[in-house]
Parts: C-alpha cells; sequence; structure tokens
C-alpha cells in the first residue's frame, strides 16, 4: 500500500505543478520587441546580419563614410519620408547604387547588395 500512497500523493503534487505551470504560462510576460524595432522612427537604419539582426547603425543625415559598417550591412529599414541612395563605395561612389522608398525595408539582401555598401544619402541614385 505504500506505493498507493506514494502515487497518490505523486498524482497530487503533479497536478498541483502543471496547476502552477498554467498560470504562469497564462500570465507569461510578452515576447521581447521584433529586431527591426530597434530602428528609430525618422531614421535610416542598417543592420549587421540579415533578418535585422546583429549590430545596428542609423542616421537622418547623409553618411559619406560608414566607417566600422563599411560592407556590412545585410538587412535595412528606411523609417524616414524620403528615398535614400546606398552605394557601393564611399563618397556614394562605385557601380552599385541602389534606391530605397521612403518606408521600404529589406531582411534579407541578396547578391550584389549583400555586405556591399559603404555610404547612403536622401535621394536617388544619380543615374
Amino acid at each position: 500500500m505504500k506505493f498507493g500512497r506514494h502515487m497518490a500523493r505523486a498524482t497530487a503534487a503533479g497536478a498541483a505543478l502543471l496547476a502552477t505551470l498554467t498560470a504562469s504560462a497564462i500570465t507569461a510576460p510578452t515576447a521581447s520587441a521584433a529586431p527591426w524595432d530597434r530602428c528609430p522612427e525618422n531614421k535610416f537604419c542598417i543592420f549587421q546580419d540579415m533578418g535585422y539582426e546583429g549590430e545596428i547603425a542609423y542616421s537622418s543625415h547623409n553618411q559619406p563614410n560608414l566607417g566600422w559598417f563599411n560592407d556590412r550591412t545585410s538587412s535595412y529599414w528606411n523609417k524616414t519620408d524620403h528615398p535614400i541612395a546606398i552605394y557601393m563605395h564611399a563618397n556614394y561612389g562605385g557601380i552599385l547604387c541602389y534606391d530605397i522608398p521612403a518606408g521600404g525595408s529589406d531582411g534579407h539582401l541578396d547578391n550584389p547588395y549583400n555586405d556591399n555598401w559603404s555610404s547612403f544619402k536622401a535621394g536617388y541614385c544619380e543615374k
């Protein structure tokens, strides 16, 4: 009969634990913010990794040189009210230029754009 008493206690303890876990799950805190939420309003944000992950840099001003972020952009979000032209080389140079509309974003840059940006400015690419 000892087995039966222990089993009853174990079953009661298991039911209490399940009730506690269920209550905890109901009152659990909300999930953390999405990675792109780190981009402030009225800024152009670039992310080191795809999916808006990794290091972030942002500005509301033209950037002729991305410095340590040079050739490290894998996703972006333009939270400004104007287009952004992003260039392959510093000082708005190079054979690649990409126009990003106001409000535009891309969480997964493909080649040749992934990890190939060195400067950006407001407006469109100069053709």
